[in-house]
């Protein structure tokens, strides 16, 4: 909630800067209407030629690769073993001597970093930005993406962002139904019905399912033909 009005506040400052007098360095911070023309990332060591959608697409998924891949090992780490204990009881990992704080305070630096690298891919794909960034609408649709793929989940985000961002897409190329009010029914329905969201159900529910019925399968195929009557 901290967070949310932070936001609120920054989404208000911002929206104050118009005039010339608000700026960094040479670039207008805009107000209301924003920045245009910010630049486009360029290939390294070719200042002139900047990265086409394509090349932004796959430099995206190699960051986005590699990011996975980085905290997962993060995870694995003792670091990483104190988060997720003080994610389940945070005062028991403080009587066996661990500093949460202090915990938590670099897990929030790190998703602070990953949060500013994504805005910087963001910000250069579109050329542009504004202060709906800080609005209560794109915060909303990011909790969305966390609650529909999962939270406590590497994988579960990154599905619930990509479903969830096709799916306006897809709302919004017709004029029936408001995106957000389907958003908010999405939201409400993970929140009663799939409170853990998709990637845990995936891996706890199906696909144990599903490998129980390939090993009912093989061992029925295993079985004597006098044996199956």
């Amino acid at each position: 909630m901290i967070t949310l009005t932070v936001t609120l506040i920054f989404y208000n400052v911002i929206n104050s800067t118009a005039g010339p007098k608000y700026h960094i360095g040479d670039a207008l911070l805009g107000g209301f209407n924003g920045m245009p023309n910010v630049p486009s990332l360029n290939i390294p060591f070719l200042p002139d030629d900047t990265l086409e959608p394509l090349g932004m697409f796959l430099l995206s998924m190699v960051l986005l690769l590699a990011v996975y891949f980085a905290l997962q090992i993060v995870l694995a780490t003792r670091f990483g073993r104190v988060l997720v204990g003080i994610r389940e009881n945070e005062h028991r990992v403080e009587f066996l001597g661990y500093d949460a704080r202090l915990h938590k305070l670099v897990a929030f630096s790190i998703g602070g970093a990953l949060a500013g690298l994504a805005g910087c891919l963001f910000v250069s794909w579109g050329n542009y930005v504004s202060p709906t960034v800080f609005s209560v609408v794109q915060s909303a649709q990011i909790i969305i993406w966390l609650m529909v793929g999962g939270a406590g989940t590497l994988l579960g985000p990154v599905l619930g962002a990509v479903a969830i961002s096709w799916l306006t897409v897809e709302i919004g190329t017709q004029q029936l139904v408001n995106a957000n009010v389907v958003l908010g029914a999405i939201l409400l329905i993970f929140v009663l019905l799939v409170p853990k969201g998709v990637a845990p159900m995936i891996t706890d529910r199906l696909v144990p399912w599903l490998l129980a019925s390939r090993r009912s399968a093989a061992a029925k195929h295993d079985l004597p033909q006098g044996s199956r009557a």
